[in-house]
């Protein structure tokens, strides 16, 4: 399964700790649901899983 949405990183440090993350297997918590998978890329308003 392969879900894209978009989230927005309010800090610097979150954005930078999720570029040094990119190819690593992740769990992101939303507020109506969590998503596994494989960060595939991450920018400041958006990631991809």
């Amino acid at each position: 399964m392969h879900y894209q949405t978009n989230q927005v990183a309010a800090e610097p440090y979150v954005f930078q700790l999720l570029q040094g993350l990119i190819g690593g297997r992740v769990v992101v918590e939303s507020l109506g649901d969590s998503y596994r998978g494989i960060l595939i890329d991450a920018k400041p308003d958006h990631i991809a899983v």
